[in-house]
C-alpha cells in the first residue's frame, strides 16, 4: 500500500506519459561516475551517489540519476560550485536543489539534497539492489512488465516493490 506522499507524487505525472525500458547500457554507469568525480573535484567532502537502475547495472530508462547528500543548512554554501558545473538548477524545493541535462545523449538527474525519509529509503534500495542480485533481477522484472505501459503505473509499481523489500 503507497502512503499518502506517494499517492500524490504519482499525480505529478501526465496521464499520457508512456515508459519506455531498454536494456542496461554501461555507459550510464560510467557516466554517472563522471559525474560523481567532477563534484568530487569542486567538493571533495561531499558524499555524491548514484542511485537507480544505472547503479543497480540494470535494464531502466537509461537515464542517470547523482546526489550530493548535505543538510539543508549547508546546501547554500555547495550551490555555488555545483552552478559552476551544471548552471542554474532547473528547480528548487523546500530541502533539494534539482539539475536536469543531457550528457552524451543521456538523460541526467543531479540533486543537491538532504537526506529525509524518502531519500533515506532511496538510498536503501539501491544498496539493496546493487548488494543482492536476486533484489536486482526482480526489481527488472518489474520494469520490462511495465515497458510501454502509462508513466504512473509504472511508478505505482516501483514504489509497491520498494514496500515489499523493505517490508514496511
Amino acid at each position: 500500500m503507497l502512503t499518502k506522499d506517494e499517492e500524490k507524487f504519482l499525480l505529478q505525472f501526465p496521464s499520457d506519459k508512456i515508459v519506455k525500458i531498454q536494456p542496461y547500457d554501461p555507459k550510464t554507469t560510467e557516466i554517472g561516475q563522471q559525474i560523481i568525480n567532477e563534484v568530487h573535484g569542486v567538493l571533495p567532502g561531499t558524499e555524491v551517489i548514484m542511485i537507480g537502475s544505472a547503479a543497480a547495472r540494470i535494464a531502466g530508462q537509461n537515464d542517470i540519476d547523482v546526489y550530493a547528500l548535505a543538510p539543508q543548512t549547508e546546501q547554500p554554501e555547495l550551490l555555488p560550485a555545483l552552478k559552476g558545473l551544471y548552471g542554474e538548477p532547473s528547480h528548487v524545493g523546500k530541502n533539494f536543489y534539482e539539475w536536469n541535462f543531457k550528457r552524451e545523449g543521456f538523460e541526467v538527474e543531479f540533486y543537491l539534497s538532504e537526506v529525509d525519509h524518502s531519500m533515506s529509503r532511496q538510498l536503501k534500495v539501491t544498496e539493496m539492489m546493487t548488494t543482492d542480485q536476486k533484489i536486482a533481477k526482480d526489481f527488472e522484472s518489474i520494469k520490462w512488465q511495465y515497458n510501454g505501459k502509462p508513466y504512473r503505473d509504472y511508478h505505482r509499481a516501483k514504489y509497491e516493490f520498494y514496500h515489499k523489500i523493505l517490508e514496511d
